[in-house]
């Protein structure tokens, strides 16, 4: 239809399905880019720690276990942490600092506590400084402590009863994770951390959404 403008060219049925073609028209001239003369200052960063995993997730984008270990260096870490920091004192903002992977955050547990440290030691005010994170939350109940003490929000990834969780999270060395990560969010309860909970929907579950949603809200460990 886009090369010939012949609307019969595409099967009446489609057509109606997707709201006739008028859409598909070609329109303007795409607007010019708005140039910014701001300097760029980001008062927020984002570290991929590692691509270490202590899980083996189906459907695991990254692979993890696939590559070399990598971990990030501490002072590259610190380079971020500080200029982040710099740029809250020019734009009077709060700086905000996030740990991601390509695998688990908490496998490079020593670069994590360290940043935590080191940009809370920077600042005069400890509230100039918020921090979060993504985890699969197994780890040990110290590590869990820990985040739960000195993090500011958690986004976990949790895909659900165990046998959901089990089947498309398990361990490295094939055990189940469903009573580690109940265990670590009975520690982020406790503590009163706020977090929040992502599932991942696969071939094998999205048929149970319903029930998922029931889980979650009604009767996962503390009503999530």
């Amino acid at each position: 239809y886009r090369q010939s403008g012949d609307p019969d060219a595409v099967d009446p049925a489609i057509r109606e399905h997707i709201g006739g073609l008028e859409w598909l028209r070609e329109g303007p001239a795409a607007p010019e880019p708005v140039t910014c003369e701001a300097e760029y200052r980001p008062v927020s960063t984002t570290l991929f720690l590692t691509n270490t995993c202590n899980l083996r997730c189906t459907y695991c984008y990254a692979r993890s276990g696939n590559f070399r270990p990598v971990t990030m260096p501490m002072d590259i870490a610190r380079s971020a942490v500080d200029l982040v920091l710099r740029n809250t004192l020019e734009n009077k903002a709060p700086a905000y600092i996030g740990f991601h992977g390509g695998g688990e955050p908490t496998c490079a547990w020593d670069v994590l506590k360290g940043v935590v440290e080191y940009a809370r030691g920077q600042c005069e005010d400890p509230k100039r400084v918020a921090f979060g994170m993504a985890t699969n939350g197994v780890m040990s109940p110290e590590k869990a402590t820990y985040i739960a003490r000195h993090l500011n929000l958690v986004t976990l990834s949790f895909d659900g009863p165990p046998d959901i969780q089990n089947a498309q999270r398990p361990k490295v060395d094939g055990s189940e994770s469903y009573d580690d990560v109940v265990a670590f969010i009975g520690t982020l309860r406790e503590h009163k951390t706020p977090y929040v909970v992502r599932c991942t929907v696969t071939d094998l579950n999205v048929e149970r959404l319903p029930e998922l949603v029931d889980f979650f809200t009604e009767t996962a460990p503390g009503a999530l």
